[in-house]
């Protein structure tokens, strides 16, 4: 039975690899939103690598959102699909750094760097870690259709809080309480006019996630929750979040 069970694990391990290939497809100015990190730490000195796919906020879409004299408070803002590589390294006991890579079709990619300490804790089931970071996203679009091309640069920084609960084992679950800000830098160019805007856009983010971890097997990690996004002018939009994740 156990043989039986790592070959199945092995299988649904190989689909969700293969999954990760069309998702790179698609084309926006997505910035990752995913909570697939755990309160958890790095031992010093080692490396992990987590191959991710997950729902991310079209930062562009839900910025000019907010221009719109016909939208309505609290509406479901625009959403695509990215994948993403995180390679994270230990620096001591109680912290580690990572950096995240995402791609969201050829012409949109992200970047962010965090760094993750954990908090002292009387319960050995529980870890309470921080992980603030910077994000850096870049997207250049055409739209034939309408003549018009897109340079877009976003800036920002993200501010989670995380816990993590070890019900087991190979099983924890974690929930996460997000800050982010970003800041946009759009350079249009429509019918041969030259255009520049800024937008600016705080996010906040509610997720909760589930980590499985076998010995011969990478991990396998899944998240969803909301981001709330506003340009802090009395109005708010939300979009989904969803994501998983194996972690080598």
């Amino acid at each position: 039975y156990i043989i039986k069970f790592l070959f199945l694990m092995k299988n649904i391990y190989a689909n969700i690899l293969l999954i990760l290939f069309p998702i790179l497809l698609t084309s926006c100015a997505v910035i990752d939103t995913s909570g697939l990190e755990t309160a958890d730490t790095i031992p010093k000195g080692k490396i992990k690598l987590a191959i991710e796919a997950s729902i991310g906020t079209e930062l562009l879409f839900s910025a000019e959102q907010f221009e719109q004299d016909s939208l309505i408070d609290f509406q479901e803002s625009a959403a695509a699909a990215i994948g993403a590589l995180n390679f994270g390294f230990g620096l001591d006991d109680k912290s580690d750094i990572h950096f995240k890579a995402w791609g969201s079709g050829s012409g949109g990619i992200g970047f962010r760097i965090f760094f993750k300490t954990k908090f002292k804790s009387k319960n050995e089931n529980i870890t309470r870690a921080i992980a603030p970071g910077v994000n850096f996203l870049k997207y250049d679009g055409n739209d034939d259709t309408h003549s018009r091309t897109e340079d877009v640069r976003s800036f920002g920084f993200e501010i989670p809080y995380i816990q993590t609960r070890k019900l087991g084992k190979y099983f924890s679950t974690t929930g996460i309480i997000r800050y982010g800000f970003d800041q946009l830098l759009v350079d249009s160019v429509i019918n041969d006019d030259f255009e520049t805007k800024e937008y600016s856009l705080h996010r906040i983010g509610i997720i909760g996630g589930i980590s499985l971890k076998f010995k011969q097997l990478p991990g396998l990690r899944i998240c969803a929750g909301v981001e709330v996004l506003s340009p802090m002018n009395d109005l708010y939009s939300y979009s989904p979040i969803f994501g998983f994740g194996i972690v080598f």
